[in-house]
């Protein structure tokens, strides 16, 4: 069993450390948002200038943006590089880890910022670079459909 620190609780052995946040490069959604264009070391900085040192939400099915819920899963307090994939630390909160121990979650979804930093702009003016990460959720149906399973 891994302990991390903070009042977080152990996960299972075969639960990562890292989890995966975004994926590299171009992608687009399931839905058909996008193209994204994500650039690791540029979303890590720009993350830190916005933030991550306060430690970033992760909430449950996105509620904070839904249904103004914004009980916590867990917090990302890193972020790295690796596999071709932003990754991010987590202190899971005793919920949150219960909630992948127990499979009712398999998914992380991220949220982030882009350019514009205004949705009802129009398609021509969308560039899609992912500027920094703002926070994340447990899902099930994960938008991004290349995500790895927290869960098996």
């Amino acid at each position: 069993m891994r302990s991390v620190t903070g009042g977080s609780v152990a996960l299972p052995e075969n639960a990562p450390e890292w989890i995966e946040v975004l994926p590299l490069g171009t992608f687009t959604t399931a839905d058909g948002r996008g193209p994204f264009h994500a650039d690791g070391p540029a979303i890590i900085a720009a993350t830190r200038a916005h933030g991550l040192d306060r430690k970033l939400a992760i909430d449950y099915d996105h509620a904070t943006y839904l249904r103004d819920d914004s009980r916590a899963a867990g917090w990302i307090d890193a972020l790295k590089i690796a596999g071709g994939k932003l990754l991010a630390r987590v202190e899971w909160t005793p919920k949150g880890a219960a909630a992948i121990r127990n499979r009712e979650y398999r998914f992380l979804s991220p949220v982030f910022e882009f350019e514009p930093n205004d949705r009802d702009a129009p398609p021509e003016k969308q560039s899609g670079k992912i500027l920094y990460v703002t926070g994340a959720a447990l899902v099930n149906d994960p938008a991004i459909s290349s995500m790895t399973p927290l869960a098996a």
